[in-house]
């Protein structure tokens, strides 16, 4: 038995590659299914899809319209305040916002899932967001079928959704997403 053992673990130090790639293939696809897994109630994003319309107000009290955003390809970030993986994302959302052109995206953060707008106005004041942060609803919440934070839908210039993604996203994968690399 001891034998066997050994000849396996030679045959498979001589093939080291090939292990390598076999890990790498399975963590790979295990992230693929568990982000299937996660984004399956969102929204189809085939382009087909238009995006539930919505008025919004932001913080300092003016109102928002997403179909004011036609013509321009549209990223909607839905978050909540107590969401720590939002805490981490939302800088790569800053930074993509402040290095895009707003005539080819246009950025709206709405905050769900929060009780006092305190916590927004603490949230925005911890990351020194720039972007008008808008006040969602439980109704919102319900048309975009978020379950979990933060989710991110790309729309195009028509207002279909075209990407959606749940959980962290980098810099380089919201430009990804929308098109700004």
């Amino acid at each position: 038995m001891f034998k066997q053992f050994k000849k396996i673990k030679a045959k498979i130090r001589q093939y080291w590659w090939a292990t390598l790639l076999v890990e790498i293939a399975l963590i790979i696809g295990i992230f693929y299914g568990i982000t299937l897994w996660q984004t399956r109630h969102l929204l189809p994003a085939d382009g087909s899809t238009p995006a539930p319309l919505f008025t919004l107000q932001s913080l300092d009290g003016k109102t928002y319209h997403l179909a004011d955003s036609r013509g321009s390809q549209t990223l909607l970030y839905f978050f909540a305040p107590w969401c720590s993986i939002c805490h981490l994302s939302i800088g790569n959302l800053e930074t993509l916002s402040q290095t895009n052109n707003s005539e080819k995206l246009t950025i709206f953060i709405i905050a769900l899932s929060w009780k006092t707008v305190t916590e927004i106005q603490d949230f925005i004041k911890e990351h020194k967001l720039t972007i008008p942060v808008l006040l969602g609803t439980p109704e919102l919440t319900a048309l975009y079928h978020i379950k979990g934070f933060p989710t991110y839908y790309v729309l195009n210039s028509q207002g279909n959704v075209i990407a959606r993604d749940m959980g962290y996203s980098s810099e380089l994968g919201l430009r990804w997403r929308t098109d700004q690399l």
